[in-house]
């Protein structure tokens, strides 16, 4: 249980919110008084396992029988199609295995922030919340909506035999994409936060402990290991976040060149065809963009977040 530290979390709720509604959540947050209070929710987390593992088993089943339905001009666009989902369906089981696996880890990492945050608030250090909940509602809002929209699109432009059928496929594809982005907008608001941590200790450091050395030898010693002490907390805290978030990144990024890849083979054999399919094009072309757009973001959070732990 953690004092005063509803600014924290709510800075924080975006992602939680997005992840709690895609099952990536099996925690819930109470708040008590002037206490917020983080507890593992046991049936949250058998559902959304339970949940998680049919919708896998039915995505890669739809990838499967959809090749059936698709007017291919050729097997190797059926392959590639087909690949597309089989590396989604494995980036939603990445996601799930080490979401379930790692619920303490990811329970006692926002615990760990709602400390620090307490810390830094005796020490009189004021964090930005308002430009922090800002940033990470928008990065959450718009990685949803570009993901749904090229979902929308994705369909509009499609030719299939059984309207039914083809809807299951998207709205099962549509999903495992939003999921995708939600692992993408919770590793953005951790790290967004830890970085303005960071930010902020350095300029109390510069600001307050530079200013120590002008007191008694006693106040100054107290003041240097004290703000130590936090900097320790912090770089403890990027090590749990890297342990809890790691795997899921990499296999995000793995998937995100692969499928770049792919829509990039696909635009070009696109126009090696006596008929060029704009439609096509376009949505392979939107896909690239949102992809690399969101990579591109959130290496510059880490980037960040990592250069003020150097510079401290």
């Amino acid at each position: 249980m953690c004092p005063h530290t509803l600014d924290v979390v709510s800075c924080l709720y975006p992602a939680y919110i997005y992840s709690l509604l895609m099952g990536f959540a099996p925690f819930k947050i109470e708040r008590k008084g002037p206490f917020v209070e983080i507890k593992h929710c046991k049936i949250y987390h058998v559902l959304s396992t339970l949940f998680y593992t049919l919708s896998i088993c039915f995505l890669v089943w739809m990838g499967y029988t959809k090749m059936g339905y698709y007017h291919l001009q050729s097997p190797m666009q059926r392959f590639i199609n087909f690949l597309y989902l089989l590396l989604v369906a494995g980036l939603m089981s990445v996601n799930v295995l080490f979401n379930k696996l790692h619920t303490t880890s990811l329970v006692t990492l926002w615990r760990k922030i709602c400390h620090i945050d307490t810390l830094i608030r005796n020490r009189g250090i004021k964090l930005n919340y308002r430009r922090l909940m800002y940033s990470t509602s928008t990065f959450c809002i718009v990685a949803a909506t570009l993901h749904t929209c090229y979902i929308i699109f994705l369909v509009s432009i499609q030719n299939y035999k059984d309207p039914l059928f083809s809807g299951s496929v998207y709205f099962a594809l549509n999903f495992a994409v939003t999921g995708f982005a939600c692992v993408s907008c919770s590793f953005h608001a951790f790290f967004l936060l830890i970085g303005h941590m960071f930010e902020k200790i350095l300029e109390y450091m510069k600001h307050r402990v530079l200013r120590s050395f002008l007191l008694d030898s006693d106040s100054k010693s107290k003041s240097i290991i004290d703000t130590a002490d936090l900097h320790q907390e912090l770089c403890e805290l990027v090590r749990h976040a890297n342990d809890v978030m790691s795997v899921q990144m990499l296999a995000s990024f793995a998937v995100t060149f692969s499928v770049v890849t792919l829509q990039i083979y696909s635009m070009v054999n696109a126009f090696n065809i006596k008929k060029v399919d704009y439609n096509f094009v376009l949505s392979s072309l939107f896909c690239v963009i949102i992809l690399l757009q969101e990579k591109v973001i959130l290496s510059l959070v880490s980037r960040r977040c990592m250069g003020m732990v150097s510079k401290d």
